[in-house]
Order: structure tokens, then C-alpha cells, then sequence
């Protein structure tokens, strides 16, 4: 089952990011509460800040695992079923593991690759095999609804454009079959991968406590990631201040997406080619605006602002999975966005989060015992891109009726011809699939709202 990697996400910067799209209507600051007064007052007050990175793994691990543990116990704890996915993956089969040990009688579903060279299956196989008291479900390519099966759906009760649509129709199967077995509660490993990033911030982070001891890194990402010496450089030497590179990323809007864009707080906003002048215009200025405010970042250190940052597009996940999962009175479930989890994985020392040879080191010593050896011990990690663009492919007529439909272009916020060719490209460019799917997103968000309203953003 795939879960989100929000850390390739790119989504509207900070504090954009935050904004209602509705006018008059405003949200709480990031980590704040709302204290109303007896006289009717009311005004928002901080009650948390990221702790120190401070932690030592031995220290760490066992108040992730005491974190964990007490995030499943509280979705297990008074239901007869739990349901997970086992996708073979380190994150939703260590859940699945963590699921066995609470009691309730676990129902694990996945969904098989198309790619042959999926290594996935193998593991969540084996893993099925060592939780025998379990059901597991799978679907395959037959009974797997594939990828943009309804991008055209007019249904979506969100008060924003969800953040996937790609994959809506698989996520109410799995709420359909997990209903079907009695399951009300399921869980997902959203979120994981956003707690142990070890992106361009974190070499950030490393080099800025120490660019001598940070070396090994460097060349490492330099080497995977094939950054030329002069992103190197940019990488490893101190990012601006937040309003800075905030105002900076409004003047790049339609620059295409590349190396360069990854490097700073967060990956720059890019709008596709697409996007008319106007709606770059009108962005362009809400940024510009916003920096003019001075916006502090979510913390001071750019790596765990970047994971505040996933973990809050993960939060919108969830949410918009659970206006699927709720018409068949099931709650997806994501322990890793717990407060406390969240909470410990920001306190672990940055030299900590990453061992040469090792995947998400932390979480490995954490669970160590619990979840076997093999699932822990993995360096692979399968991706869905043959299924993608195997779904594309089987729903591009939806997609191109959309195109001709489309009533962003009536909005004046993108362009017929530019969607078209986005959408008639033999093989298209998989740095536009994001901006593609978001676009899809917004078109089934606008044909969900009440025919007597029309959008008014801010």
C-alpha cells in the first residue's frame, strides 16, 4: 500500500500553507489553541514548541517505541478488529506488528506492484507468514482499482482541493473491504519517511554544526542526489532568513522544477507551464505580500521545519482519507503524526538520524524485537511509478474530457492548450505528475461544491 512521501510534495510555502481558501475565515496559528474568554473574547495561545534535537539514539529509541506503542494501543484499545496495511514496507508492517501485540483480531490488506522488480511483496509476505492469527487481504492488478480511476468525480465533501486524487478510489475499496470484515479503524505508516528526511536540510543541519564532521555526509548526498559542486555549496552553507527565501521562491514561480529548487527551507513552488499569467500573477503576490510580514518558520532549524511541514501536508492526508473512509464508517489512522511521536523524533541528535548502510536508524533501534529483523533491516524501497502511469494511460479519456470541461480554464487560472499537451504527451514528463494530479485535484474540488456557490479565494 503506498503511503505519501509529503517531503516531495510540493505544496504552498509557509505560512501560505495555512491560509482557509474561504474569505472571512481564518485558521489557529501552527501550535496554538484557541482560549475563549467569558466575555465572549477570544485569542489564540502557543502551547507547543519543537523540542531541542538533543537525543542520543539509546536515549531516543525507547521513548519512540513507548510513543508508538501507546499510538496504536489508543486506536486498538477498544475495538474488536483493527485493520493495516502490510505493504512490506518498514513503516505500516512495523504498525502491523505493533497492531498484533494489542489484542484485537488484525485484518492486514496490500496491494500487489505491477513492476516485476517490486522487492515489496516479498517481504510483506514473509511478514504475513509471521502473523498467523491475522487476515490478510490482497489485491492484485485485477482487483486493485487502478490509478486515476475517478479523477472526474463531483462528490468530494472537503472545504479545500484534496491533496490526492489519484488513488481515491483505492482508498475507498480498502474502506469497503475493511468494513466488510468488521474493521472500523485503520491504520497507515503515513508519516515516517517525513520524521527520518534526511534531505537537503538535513546536510544543512549537519554542515552547520559541523562542516568537518559533516564530510561524509556531504559527499554521500553528493554523490546520490548528483549535485553539482555549486549546489553543494548552497546546500551546506547557511539558508537565508525565512522571509528572504520566501520572497525570493515568489520570483521563480514558473521556472521548471530542478536541483536548485530543492535547496532552502522547503522545495521551492513551482506552478506547472499550464498556470496563466494572471494565476502567476495573483500567487506571486500573495507571496510577496506574506514575506513583507516577516513569517518565522516553524523552527529555527530549516530541517525540522521541513518535517513540521510534511507532517502537516500528512495531517491533510488523513483528513481527506477519512471523507472516503467515513461513508463506510471507517477511520484511517496515522500513529506517526502523533503529537508525542512527532514530538521524540524531533528531539533526536542530528548525527543520530542517519547511518551509512542503515534505513532510519532510530526507528530501527525503537522497534528492535518487536518487528522481525528482516523488515527493519531493509535498504530497499519500492516504488509505484509502473502503476501510475499505468492508471494514467487507462484514464486519459477521463482526464482529456476534464481538459475540454475544465473549469480552472474558465476561471482564467490555467491554460486549455498547455493542459492538453500535458495530457496528450505519449510518455509524459514525471516532473509535471505532481502538478498534474494537484490540478485533477482541484478540477473534482470544484465540481463538488453546491451549484449555488462559486469559489472565492482569498
Amino acid at each position: 500500500m503506498a503511503t505519501s512521501n509529503a517531503s516531495r510534495q510540493r505544496t504552498p510555502p509557509w505560512p501560505l500553507s495555512e491560509r482557509s481558501v474561504w474569505r472571512e475565515v481564518d485558521l489557529l496559528p501552527f501550535a496554538h489553541y484557541l482560549s475563549v474568554h467569558p466575555n465572549g473574547t477570544a485569542e489564540p495561545i502557543r502551547w507547543w514548541d519543537p523540542p531541542a534535537p538533543e537525543l542520543p539514539t539509546d536515549l531516543a529509541a525507547p521513548e519512540l517505541r513507548k510513543a508508538l506503542v501507546a499510538a496504536v494501543a489508543a486506536r486498538a484499545g477498544a475495538s474488536s478488529a483493527i485493520g493495516a496495511d502490510l505493504s512490506g514496507g518498514m513503516d505500516s508492517t512495523s504498525l502491523c506488528f505493533l497492531a498484533a501485540e494489542q489484542g484485537p483480531r488484525l485484518v492486514t490488506i496490500r496491494r500487489q506492484l505491477m513492476d516485476p522488480r517490486n522487492c515489496d511483496d516479498s517481504i510483506a509476505g514473509r511478514a504475513a507468514a509471521d502473523l498467523p492469527a491475522a487476515e490478510h487481504i490482497v489485491l492484485d492488478k485485477d482487483t486493485a482499482s487502478p490509478y486515476y480511476e475517478s479523477p472526474d468525480r463531483d462528490d468530494l465533501a472537503m472545504d479545500e482541493p484534496p491533496p490526492f486524487i489519484a488513488m481515491a478510489s483505492h482508498m475507498e475499496d480498502v474502506a469497503r473491504i475493511m468494513a466488510s470484515h468488521g474493521v472500523t479503524r485503520h491504520l497507515q505508516g503515513h508519516g515516517s519517511d517525513e520524521l527520518a528526511a534526511t534531505g537537503t536540510t538535513y546536510v544543512n543541519a549537519l554542515a552547520q554544526r559541523s562542516l568537518l564532521g559533516s564530510l561524509g555526509m556531504v559527499r554521500a548526498a553528493r554523490a546520490r542526489r548528483r549535485w553539482s559542486l555549486a549546489t553543494t555549496l548552497r546546500v551546506v552553507r547557511a539558508f537565508p532568513p525565512y522571509a528572504q527565501w520566501l520572497h525570493r521562491s515568489g520570483d521563480e514561480l514558473l521556472c521548471p522544477p530542478d536541483v536548485e529548487s530543492e535547496v532552502g527551507w522547503e522545495p521551492a513552488p513551482r506552478l506547472p507551464p499550464w498556470a496563466s499569467r494572471e494565476a502567476a500573477a495573483l500567487v506571486r503576490e500573495a507571496i510577496t505580500r506574506t514575506a513583507g510580514t516577516d513569517p518565522q518558520p516553524m523552527s529555527s532549524i530549516p530541517t525540522q521545519h521541513e518535517i513540521l511541514r510534511c507532517i502537516r501536508v500528512n495531517g491533510g492526508i488523513i483528513r481527506f482519507a477519512n471523507t472516503l473512509g467515513e461513508r463506510f464508517g471507517v477511520s484511517f489512522e496515522a500513529p506517526f503524526l502523533d503529537d508525542r511521536v512527532v514530538e521524540t523524533a524531533l528531539s533526536v541528535r542530528m548525527a543520530d538520524r542517519y547511518v551509512v548502510g542503515r534505513h532510519k536508524p532510530v526507528l530501527a533501534a525503537a522497534l528492535r524485537g518487536t518487528v522481525p529483523d528482516y523488515v527493519l533491516d531493509r535498504t530497499t524501497k519500492s516504488h509505484f511509478t509502473v502503476d501510475v502511469y499505468a492508471g494514467r494511460k487507462r484514464n486519459l479519456a477521463k482526464m482529456r474530457e476534464m481538459c475540454e470541461e475544465s473549469l480552472l480554464v474558465d476561471l482564467g487560472l490555467i491554460g486549455r492548450e498547455g493542459f492538453r499537451r500535458a495530457l496528450s504527451s505519449t510518455m509524459p514528463d514525471p516532473m509535471h505528475m505532481g502538478t498534474l494530479e494537484k490540478t485533477m485535484a482541484c478540477e473534482a474540488w470544484l465540481r463538488s461544491l453546491p451549484a449555488k456557490s462559486s469559489p472565492q479565494a482569498h
